[in-house]
């Protein structure tokens, strides 16, 4: 969504506008102290700027929605039960209207943002239960209070009576409203308690993002019994509680954002760190080392147990060669890298709540999966794969196998970088290179124009320079298509020389490619 969109617009100046209201009318008219009035006015406004902000960047997740929904309410509370104008103040009546059932929704929003963050969207029954009945709640205590709210001698001065009051009890509403405060922090507790059971619930990984919002929530629900219990004995006439629920409102709206907007905000940075980090694996990709790009995975997505494997003739094996055998339990994910699987990622099941997340880094692993720890001592010299583009898949799998039997491999994708001189690179590799193998196939027959054919010609050249009793051209096929007939001089075609065919059986035919890569 562009930051452009009419609705953004729409409710960054709708935030702005009763921003800059409840400053002047605090300021103007307000009973309470000039830093309060600066102060609740910035707490709504950091979450309609943070809503308005996520809301651009990931429009999607309703977290920017909610956030942006938040700050409204604060604000429009702020105007009526926030900066307190006198009860003589003209249009008081609509300040009254719209600030009680505001302040309500307060906690409900609240509620909702603590309970779904980071996405926006209830997860589970118990979630979308928990809120649903503090929203319940929230109305029903809009509609009562509107119903009863009458002059309370504590606060005559400013908390005037309802424009739609019906019955002028002071005591009975006094008990509503605090009826409906504990019912709300009860609810409140509650949802802590959902946190917490989410936490101890969780992957490390997870338990580490969820660390930080927990305690938040824990210091939020502390400061919000306190500063209930204060505004109960302010209902009671208790003079010095007055400045205690001044105190208490600043800290709770201040601890709030704390928790969500700026922890948003940060969750924000940390993904593009983490992105910056799997560009730069990208960036080293044609000389990765396994051992590296492991550890650049881990620290990319911070899950400090990941595990990195690559596919071998015997099976997977880490990242330095030795045999490896992912762990058979749920307690961690294994995303295959390829088709067939030419490397695996071992990573915590969390993971996948990221997908973007989990794409960039499988798309790293297969860029650096032909990078595979050799399990035996590796030749000076390299081999050359020719193939075209539609094999890929299989070339990785076929280079990832001979890795494991201790034979560097040259790549195109993985050697080339930007700026070579491609063709004086690739012509130099196919010279240097201890053996070339063409990967022939049916997508290699049906091109007319293809790279391959150049590599062909260039290592047919190659071929007739080198003694006759070596092998150095090795012709693989991959689906049982027929080699091609190109003439390599003296009569002889590319059919003169004996090929393998993997798809008569794959591990069989790589050891024999191994074989004759490794033996003279």
């Amino acid at each position: 969504m562009s930051i452009l969109n009419p609705r953004l617009i729409a409710l960054a100046v709708l935030g702005l506008g009763l921003a800059g209201f409840d400053l002047w009318l605090g300021l103007a008219h307000g009973t309470v102290s000039g830093p309060v009035v600066w102060s609740g006015c910035a707490v709504g406004l950091a979450y309609v700027a943070t809503g308005v902000t996520a809301w651009a960047l990931r429009p999607r997740s309703r977290i920017g929605l909610w956030m942006t929904v938040m700050g409204i309410v604060a604000l429009m509370a702020f105007a009526s039960t926030g900066v307190r104008p006198p009860t003589d103040l003209p249009g008081r009546a609509i300040l009254t209207l719209v600030g009680t059932p505001a302040l309500w929704l307060q906690f409900a929003v609240g509620t909702h943002l603590f309970l779904t963050y980071p996405s926006g969207r209830a997860e589970n029954r118990t979630e979308r239960v928990l809120t649903g009945t503090t929203f319940a709640t929230a109305t029903v205590a809009s509609v009562l209070t509107l119903l009863t709210k009458t002059a309370v001698p504590a606060c005559a001065g400013w908390c005037g009576p309802s424009p739609l009051a019906m019955i002028h009890e002071p005591d009975l509403y006094l008990w509503l409203r605090s009826v409906f405060l504990v019912v709300l922090v009860v609810l409140a507790g509650l949802g802590w308690l959902v946190l917490l059971r989410g936490y101890l619930g969780a992957g490390p990984r997870r338990r580490r993002s969820q660390r930080f919002r927990l305690g938040l929530a824990t210091a939020t629900l502390l400061i919000l019994a306190t500063g209930i219990l204060g505004l109960l004995a302010y209902y009671t006439g208790t003079e010095s509680a007055e400045g205690l629920v001044d105190h208490m409102g600043l800290v709770i709206g201040w601890a709030s954002v704390a928790g969500l907007p700026f922890g948003f905000l940060f969750g924000l940075l940390r993904d593009r760190w983490a992105f910056a980090d799997l560009g730069s694996l990208v960036g080293r990709a044609q000389n990765a080392n396994p051992e590296v790009v492991e550890r650049g995975l881990a620290r990319a997505v911070r899950d400090p147990e990941l595990r990195v494997a690559y596919a071998s003739a015997d099976g997977w094996r880490d990242v330095l060669g030795r045999p490896y055998h992912p762990p058979a339990d749920d307690s961690r994910s294994r995303t295959e890298i390829g088709e067939p699987p030419v490397a695996l990622l071992v990573h915590d099941p969390d993971l996948r709540a990221e997908p973007a997340l989990l794409a960039a880094a499988t798309a790293v692993l297969r860029l650096t999966a032909t990078s595979v720890p050799a399990a035996g001592p590796v030749p000076d010299r390299h081999v050359f794969i020719s193939y075209v583009r539609e094999d890929s898949a299989a070339v990785d799998r076929l280079a990832t196998a001979l890795r494991g039997h201790g034979i560097e491999v040259w790549l195109d994708r993985t050697h080339l970088v930007p700026g070579d001189r491609w063709a004086d690179r690739i012509r130099q590799a196919i010279g240097a290179g201890a053996n070339f193998v063409a990967c022939f196939s049916a997508a290699s027959s049906r091109r007319d124009r293809t790279y391959m054919n150049e590599e062909l010609i260039l290592a047919i050249e190659e071929l007739r320079l080198r003694p006759r009793d070596r092998r150095w051209f090795l012709p693989v096929v991959l689906d049982g298509s027929p080699v091609p007939d190109h003439p390599i001089g003296a009569g002889e075609t590319l059919r003169s020389l004996h090929h393998v065919d993997l798809s008569e059986g794959w591990e069989a035919g790589v050891l024999r490619v191994a074989h004759a890569i490794s033996t003279p």
